[in-house]
């Protein structure tokens, strides 16, 4: 089987959203897959975060094609002075500036459904040319978030009648920064109807839990639960080879991944809290890894 894999975030990138698609890619060709993937020249791209060791896990069989792409974070950082891009939660971003407050609002209301929209016309350019050359695949794989990339896929299966899986690892139009982007009703409506059109025309949705299943799921009455897959994110077996050492003098929780001024974690806290009001005698201790 030959399947084509579009996903924007790819080593070098790093942080949460490299991970699942990277991994599907090292383990498929296992299964009698075999995968070639589109994806942004780094050169060009926008990444919040990078991990060059991960390079070292794209099989050597698989072919990694790299697109020019055409973005406003160049503008963006030029007009903020900024040497950060905002990304998923806005952690980098400051609630209180008036500056970040309008770049967020552009962000809703012009840049639908987000600002690596256009990515999409390289990677399309690219995807007629293999086309051209005679090429076929089995089916197309669409990873996302950045969820423009689902309108790839969108546009694939009209042109070409390409099979298309849609990998949706977040929510589209509920996702937890939502609110932040202060989108008007037009922006709202055509984000929602760009959601609706990916999740009726795909022929398999793929998602990370039973409750974006149900979240998805009740976005059109068109949809019935079977094309929808829960796949969760596993765990790389190779990744935990090394010993581990857990510490004997304290209870260690670790918490892996992006932590915003959005998110709430009262509840988390207040909950060790109890935890070491019960329970005096052990040593409590928390751990961030990532960006806070």
């Amino acid at each position: 089987m030959r399947l084509l894999v579009i996903t924007y975030y790819w080593p070098p990138s790093g942080g949460a959203g490299v991970q699942r698609t990277l991994k599907f890619v090292k383990h498929l060709p296992s299964f009698g897959v075999e995968c070639t993937v589109i994806t942004v020249d780094p050169d060009r791209g926008a990444y919040p975060v990078l991990d060059e060791s991960l390079a070292a896990e794209i099989p050597a069989s698989v072919r990694v094609i790299r697109t020019d792409t055409s973005e406003p974070f160049g503008s963006y950082k030029k007009l903020t002075g900024r040497q950060q891009i905002p990304y998923g939660g806005f952690a980098n971003e400051s609630k209180t500036s008036f500056q970040q407050r309008f770049f967020k609002f552009v962000r809703g209301n012009v840049f639908i459904p987000d600002p690596r929209r256009g990515w999409n016309a390289h990677v399309l350019r690219a995807v007629a040319g293999l086309l051209r050359a005679g090429e076929t695949f089995d089916a197309v794989l669409t990873s996302s978030p950045p969820h423009s990339t689902q309108l790839i896929g969108l546009a694939l299966k009209k042109r070409y009648g390409l099979r298309w899986l849609a990998d949706l690892r977040d929510p589209w139009t509920d996702i937890y920064y939502s609110k932040e982007l202060n989108q008007t009703a037009p922006a709202r409506w055509l984000d929602e109807w760009y959601e609706r059109q990916v999740l009726e025309q795909a022929d398999e949705v793929l998602v990370t839990s039973p409750d974006t299943k149900r979240l998805l799921l009740g976005k059109s009455a068109k949809l019935t639960a079977g094309k929808f897959h829960v796949l969760p994110n596993g765990y790389d077996e190779s990744d935990f080879r090394e010993p581990s050492a857990p510490p004997t003098d304290s209870l260690l929780i670790t918490h892996t991944g992006t932590i915003s001024e959005i998110y709430h974690i009262e509840l988390f806290l207040a909950a060790c809290g109890e935890c070491s009001r019960r329970h005096p005698d052990v040593n409590l201790r928390l751990r961030f890894v990532g960006k806070v």
